[in-house]
């Protein structure tokens, strides 16, 4: 299934395991002084692969978000190709940075979404508390603690996102659906404009 849309007034974005501060290193967070507004891709798949007798299913996410002010113009900051993305070294600055949990839960989400997921951390102060679902309706619960995924994010020099790549994987024994993570994603996210294909799974 891949999502196409649009998210407009975009000054926050939180990608975290939901008991995580601002202060751990394996999260995502980025805070814009200037809205902007992107286009973005969303690729959900199914993923098998097979170790010696341990056979390991679930689904596949990738997000791709493009700030198109820098990338479709005569003379863009950074280009996207087959083989990877090429960008002025000059006006531009690459940072990656990888995903863990120790709740085996992520959470996405954009401006108050994001602040939600921000608060939930500072005011969570057990086990119980964190773990507690009926409070956790913006996070996904992915099977697995340790490593999700990686973000890298290609950014000006003046600190605004061009363009950024996520990616993660849900453990099939979570028994979520394509249609149930689109509809998490086009929420979280505030994902305008939505065109989907349901057709056929397409590599970003």
């Amino acid at each position: 299934m891949k999502i196409f849309g649009t998210i407009k007034d975009v000054e926050k974005i939180v990608i975290s395991d939901p008991s995580y501060q601002k202060d751990v290193k394996c999260r995502f967070e980025h805070n814009s002084k200037v809205k902007q507004n992107y286009d973005i891709e969303i690729n959900i798949k199914d993923y098998e692969e097979k170790y010696e007798e341990l056979a390991i299913s679930g689904l596949d996410v990738d997000i791709c978000i493009k700030n198109n002010k820098y990338i479709n113009t005569p003379s863009p900051l950074l280009t996207i190709h087959n083989d990877g993305v090429k960008y002025l070294k000059e006006f531009v600055i690459k940072e990656d940075f990888d995903i863990g949990m120790d709740t085996a839960r992520i959470s996405y989400g954009i401006n108050e979404k994001a602040d939600e997921i921000c608060k939930y951390a500072y005011d969570s102060h057990t086990i119980e508390e964190l773990l507690d679902d009926s409070k956790q309706k913006f996070c996904l619960k992915t099977g697995t603690d340790g490593y999700y995924g990686d973000v890298i994010l290609f950014k000006t020099i003046e600190d605004i996102p061009i363009f950024l790549k996520a990616n993660g994987y849900i453990c099939s024994d979570m028994g979520y659906t394509k249609e149930e993570l689109k509809d998490y994603f086009i929420n979280q996210l505030k994902i305008k404009n939505i065109e989907i294909d349901y057709e056929k799974n397409i590599n970003i």
